[in-house]
């Protein structure tokens, strides 16, 4: 089923460029798993260049996207930088 983020109040919606400190299997699959269990994130995708991530999520302000930002993403070990 499709949402429509404006009848559902998400008015926020970013793309963000996430790199890992090493591209291993093991911090890999932390960084998805963690990923998944947000229900804020509307898609991840790995990518090749600058960033190894990008993703997707749907806030309904930014202050929501703050509090997801400190308390949420910045708690994903594997992850270097946003």
């Amino acid at each position: 089923a499709q949402l429509d983020p404006h009848k559902l109040a998400l008015q926020v919606n970013i793309w963000l460029q996430i790199r890992l400190h090493h591209l291993t299997k093991e911090n890999i699959k932390i960084f998805q798993q963690a990923i998944h269990k947000l229900p804020e994130v509307i898609c991840c995708y790995q990518v090749i260049g600058d960033a190894d991530f990008l993703v997707n999520i749907l806030t309904i302000d930014m202050a929501a996207y703050q509090n997801l930002l400190i308390n949420k993403l910045s708690s994903i070990v594997p992850i270097q930088s946003i």
